[in-house]
């Protein structure tokens, strides 16, 4: 039963850590796409404020939003995962203690 366990925790952190990553790569590329929205919403702040013509300045777009929200959630269940699995092998060293 106590090496399953460290088994399922290994193979649980495996899945947690790729949870977690996934969930850093979006989070970054989300940031990037951002920074670049707000360096182009500038531009046009410039235009505006150097030629006089009235241009909108364009709000925070619902796709970005709605990824940035993804990538936490992932974030916290890949977190959770991680944990869980590190549990798993605390217990599993823990009954392997107290069967010798």
């Amino acid at each position: 039963m106590q090496n399953g366990l460290v088994v399922v925790g290994l193979g649980m952190n495996l899945v947690g850590a790729a949870l977690v990553a996934l969930a850093d790569a979006r989070f970054i590329k989300s940031v990037d796409v951002s920074l670049l929205a707000i360096e182009l919403n500038f531009a046009k702040l410039v235009n505006v404020l150097r030629g006089g013509v009235q241009q909108m300045v364009q709000d925070m777009d619902e796709h970005r939003d709605k990824v940035a929200r993804k990538g936490a959630i992932l974030k916290v269940v890949g977190w959770s995962v991680l944990i869980a699995g590190y549990v798993l092998q605390i217990v599993a060293v823990a009954l392997v203690s107290a069967g010798r």
